[in-house]
């Protein structure tokens, strides 16, 4: 019984719109819209490149199934959670695009795996690290 990969990552927020931007605009993921809503001022998925839903947005006032045993409290920055990594791809098309947007990279390099991760923050605070594989 192993688990078998992460399925998503589920962001509240009292401002979706804002959120569903940053990772549609600045990261160039897909947005999709999640069981009916079609506002994105209350959600939906962001897709990865293969349209597998990545990331969760929702709106903070929604109730969710897990509220009435598990009462969700808004945190600052990324929480317990310190950041959610991404698999990218084209490091110098995304460190341009962040650029464009005014988003903050710091870069960190692992030569022994040949990573380079770039480090942004989203505009709720969370830290997400941009992974790439470079020979």
């Amino acid at each position: 019984m192993p688990v078998a990969g992460l399925d998503h990552v589920n962001i509240r927020t009292p401002d979706p719109a804002l959120t569903i931007a940053f990772y549609r605009d600045v990261l160039g993921m897909k947005f999709s819209n999640i069981m009916g809503l079609v506002d994105e001022s209350k959600g939906g998925w962001m897709l990865d490149e293969a349209g597998r839903a990545a990331i969760h947005v929702g709106h903070s006032n929604l109730p969710y199934p897990s509220d009435s045993t598990t009462p969700w409290r808004p945190a600052s920055s990324s929480g317990s959670v310190h950041h959610v990594a991404l698999a990218c791809e084209d490091r110098v098309a995304m460190t341009a695009r962040l650029a464009e947007y005014g988003c903050v990279a710091i870069e960190n390099r692992v030569p022994q795996v040949s990573l380079v991760q770039l480090f942004v923050t989203d505009p709720t605070g969370i830290l997400i690290e941009l992974n790439f594989y470079e020979p």
